[in-house]
């Protein structure tokens, strides 16, 4: 071998380097957010200092330097130093802190990519210092987070951990989930690629994944693809192939060709270790057509494995020990320690297939030989880690303690407040609890004050009812019965013979028949006014009670000789209360009867509507003006008229029918003209409609 083993040791060490810068980079570029491109960013320069106005005091212009600075990082190092000092200048001129905070960043990675870490350092802490008392706490984070990068390669991992330690601290203080999962990334990459402590680095790994679950961003994703790398290490190739899947497809659409090289090489490695010969073929040919436009060196030394891998199993040994060569070479002229441990090991497998034992024995030997070295370094790599691992824990003893004994002074002081308003609280309870029993005291006066009011009404009402129940029967009934008895007494006392008394029979028969009618419409009213009528609906026939108060009132119709026409359909079917709407049938055509005059007309009618039946009962008698039928359907009005014979009523019979046709959810009104006849409606919901609605 041309290197030494302790040579090829620090050549991986900055090769690791390598690794985490570009991992630094690409979560700068994604959690600050998406950069303008190098050419956006290189005319806005050129336009500005074409400018004749521009001025040293221009932030914008500043901040493009910057920006251009910062996409130049691995392409051009030399202007990467010439537009970082030319920031670093000008932002001095105008004073502009993050401007000279971000300047002295850019050197430091400047100067760390030269591989001069004194000077990085020192840049970095320059950085820190300016922005000390700002809120730049992202910016913070980024230093701390490329301080503890260069820390590693210098193996100061207690330092490392401290940095990272920091940027924790920061994140959480701002509540920053982004710059949180970066420093999560940063701190599973160690554990990956340096310390090869998988279950810790799964760890960090899945911490990031959760911060971004929710947004999905690219942070998320890589982190599914960090992850999916370390199962692969770890032999976990399920759990692999699962995380593969989901970040390959966010990758594919994007346009992530860096991270799909990735994603393709363990997806290779995957198949392999599964023996899945045919699907690794096909992801290592993915990986060659993007390779072809990446130039990834360190990506080719792994598709030179693969390679290996595939042409050994399928025993084409001469191709396989060509891609050994490749690997093993390669790896030497990049310093990549692991290729060179990989060659190694695969030249010593092929040749022993081969039967070249001798040629295997040397590969082995120098396999071994830099094993040895390799476990040794990874050794002393764990002890660095437990030393910071128990430094750090002394200092965050001390800063615990130190926070215990301020935390004291504080509990006692919060006792105190404690105190002071629990007696508060006690006070207000008890205020609050004194205003609720008032409420609930002044609430039930309320309520009792409202009952009463209820029930004065309700006695006032019924006091109404009965005022106007004995007016009707002291003047609308004593006379008729009073005529009777005197007839009665007449005939008693032989004043009129037989044949006298039968001849005013008719009359009598007349009377009566008024007189119960009235007590019918009383008892009915007086029912309704007490609450004590219910409505009990059920299917009515129309007709058939049209029919049955027709010759119910037949005699006073032959004493008129009034015409009483039923033009009722035969299939009106109504869903109400038989005996109410039978009332109010039997008080619109009493009442057609008592205002026509002889040989007049009343028909009774129905109109088939939409959800009822409406009905109607027409006169061709006197008619009423305006004045007359705003009154007659008004509760407890006492507006009556006489008839054409003079005959008295008991004003109620309108009243009633309003409130027996409500009661059934119908609806009543009158259209009349003086002179012209009246017409009364009134509609009642059909027998169907309210079956198909209780269906």
């Amino acid at each position: 071998m041309s290197l030494s083993n302790n040579e090829l040791v620090f050549d991986f060490a900055r090769a690791l380097k390598k690794w985490l810068l570009i991992l630094l980079v690409f979560f700068c570029f994604n959690t600050i957010g998406a950069q303008q491109s190098m050419q956006e960013l290189r005319a806005a320069i050129e336009l500005k200092e074409q400018h004749e106005n521009r001025t040293s005091r221009d932030t914008v212009y500043i901040t493009n330097l910057i920006d251009l600075a910062n996409s130049l990082r691995f392409h051009n190092l030399d202007s990467v130093l010439l537009l970082s000092n030319k920031a670093l200048k000008l932002s001095k001129d105008a004073n502009f802190i993050s401007g000279k905070a971000l300047s002295h960043e850019l050197l430091g990675n400047y100067y760390s990519d030269k591989g001069n870490s004194e000077k990085a350092l020192e840049n970095y802490n320059k950085a820190l210092e300016i922005i000390k008392y700002n809120n730049y706490y992202t910016m913070k984070v980024n230093i701390y987070n490329s301080m503890g990068i260069e820390y590693l390669y210098n193996h100061k991992l207690s330092e490392a951990l401290g940095c990272f330690m920091n940027s924790l601290e920061i994140s959480k203080e701002n509540e920053s989930p982004h710059t949180l999962s970066d420093t999560f990334s940063y701190i599973g990459g160690m554990y990956n690629f340096y310390l090869n402590d998988y279950d810790q680095a799964l760890y960090f790994f899945n911490e990031a994944k959760k911060i971004e679950e929710k947004e999905k961003g690219f942070i998320y994703y890589a982190a599914l693809c960090n992850l999916a790398d370390t199962y692969f290490k770890k032999g976990e190739l399920d759990s692999a192939l699962v995380h593969l899947t989901t970040s390959t497809k966010y990758f594919e659409k994007e346009g992530r060709y860096d991270w799909l090289l990735t994603n393709y090489a363990t997806e290779t490695g995957v198949f392999i270790k599964q023996k899945k010969i045919e699907e690794a073929i096909i992801s290592l040919k993915k990986l060659e057509n993007l390779h072809q436009d990446m130039q990834d060196s360190k990506s080719l030394t792994t598709m030179y494995k693969y390679k290996f891998d595939i042409n050994l199993h399928l025993k084409n040994l001469v191709v396989a020990e060509e891609y050994a060569h490749k690997e093993y070479h390669l790896s030497k002229e990049i310093h990549l320690i692991d290729g060179v441990h990989s060659g190694l090991k695969n030249l010593y497998l092929v040749n022993r297939e081969k039967g070249d034992f001798d040629t295997a024995l040397k590969y082995h030997e120098m396999y071994q030989s830099l094993s040895d070295s390799l476990l040794k370094e990874d050794n002393r790599k764990n002890l660095d880690v437990l030393l910071a691992k128990v430094e750090y824990d002394e200092q965050k003893r001390k800063i615990i303690q130190e926070n215990e004994i301020a935390r004291a002074k504080q509990n006692r002081y919060i006792i105190i407040a404690v105190m002071v308003l629990c007696i508060i609280f006690c006070i207000v309870f008890l205020i609050w609890k004194n205003t609720k029993t008032q409420e609930k005291f002044n609430t039930q006066l309320r309520q009792e004050k409202e009952k009463l009011e209820k029930n004065e009404l309700f006695l006032k009402e019924a006091n109404r009812t009965k005022d106007k129940l004995f007016s009707i029967i002291g003047h609308d009934l004593r006379s008729p019965i009073g005529a009777f008895k005197g007839l009665l007494t007449l005939f008693k006392d032989k004043e009129i013979d037989e044949d006298e008394f039968i001849s005013f029979i008719p009359k009598l028969e007349a009377d009566l028949g008024g007189i119960s009618f009235m007590l019918n419409n009383l008892l009915s009213w007086g029912r309704s006014q007490m609450n004590g009528d219910t409505t009990t609906p059920e299917v009515v026939e129309a007709k058939n009670l049209v029919t049955e108060n027709i010759n119910l009132l037949s005699e006073v119709a032959r004493n008129k000789a009034i015409a009483m026409v039923n033009e009722v359909p035969s299939d009106a079917c109504i869903w109400a209360d038989g005996n109410q709407i039978d009332i109010v049938f039997r008080n619109l055509m009493s009442n057609a009867l008592k205002f026509t005059d002889d040989h007049g007309v009343i028909t009774i009618g129905g109109e088939e509507m939409e959800a009822a039946w409406r009905f109607y009962v027409k006169d061709t008698g006197i008619g009423m003006d305006t004045e007359a039928q705003e009154k007659i359907f008004i509760k407890n009005s006492t507006h009556t008229t006489y008839g054409t014979h003079n005959e008295k009523g008991t004003g109620l019979g309108l009243n009633l029918c309003k409130e027996m046709v409500q009661k059934n959810k119908g609806t009543i009104w009158v259209e009349s003209a003086l002179q012209k006849g009246s017409c009364f409606y009134f509609e009642i919901p059909k027998a169907k409609q309210v079956f198909k609605n209780v269906g």
